[in-house]
């Protein structure tokens, strides 16, 4: 009778252990349907991401410098004086995987935090941006006042003085192709860059530990990417 037992238990032992083959192979399987409904679920994430337009303003500052009058005067902050340059890059996202978007006619406005107007204008160029794309908007404008309202930040600026805390006001017409000739209608949208550092000179850029992007945000986008 003990063979039989043997036997029976020798069979038993084959049973345990096709079933754990069993298991392993449940277990492996159940891993790889894991892993390709993850990359399906990232790639729809990706895929359907919305069809919005983030700005920022790098380095989150406008250099500004002054022109070529003589050492030997002082800056003329006069209406058809002296002139500044200013100079700042707007980078551009375009995070969709599926939607070409673009941004024209882009005003740009500088704005002190001790008025609630501008003191200045500025046009950039228009931007096409293709699915998960991103440029680099730099403006390099030398002008002079226009209106004496602007006498105040023309001479602040020329001495060399930084205004903090400052902000851009971004204004342009955003249109997504959702494919080829398919337009959403055009809209209007302002983003707002704030704090912003306008003036310092060229240093102030060259200082990449101090250097921060800043987000630019418009009421109706999210508050992350």
């Amino acid at each position: 009778m003990a063979p039989v037992a043997d036997d029976a238990l020798d069979g038993g032992d084959e049973k345990s252990i096709f079933r754990c083959l069993d298991a392993a192979r449940y277990v492996v399987a159940a891993a790889v349907t894991v892993l390709v409904v993850t990359v399906i679920v990232y790639a729809i994430s990706v895929v359907l991401r919305p069809a919005e337009l983030y700005l920022g303003v790098v380095g989150g500052s406008v250099s500004v410098v002054g022109g070529d009058k003589p050492s030997s005067r002082p800056f003329r902050a006069v209406v058809n004086g002296d002139n500044l340059t200013f100079s700042l890059t707007v980078r551009a996202i375009n995070p969709s995987g599926r939607v070409t978007i673009y941004y024209t006619g882009i005003v740009a406005k500088l704005k002190s935090n001790m008025s609630s107007d501008s003191f200045l204008t500025l046009n950039l160029p228009r931007v096409a941006l293709g699915p998960q794309s991103s440029v680099d908007i730099t403006v390099a404008i030398s002008t002079f006042m226009i209106v004496p309202e602007q006498g105040y930040y023309f001479k602040l600026l020329a001495n060399g003085t930084s205004l903090d805390d400052a902000m851009i006001l971004l204004t342009g017409t955003r249109t997504v192709e959702i494919y080829s000739s398919k337009y959403k209608p055009k809209e209007t949208v302002v983003y707002y860059c704030s704090p912003i550092a306008i003036g310092g000179g060229e240093d102030k850029d060259d200082d990449s530990t101090a250097a921060v992007d800043v987000r630019c945000t418009d009421q109706n986008q999210p508050a992350s990417i």
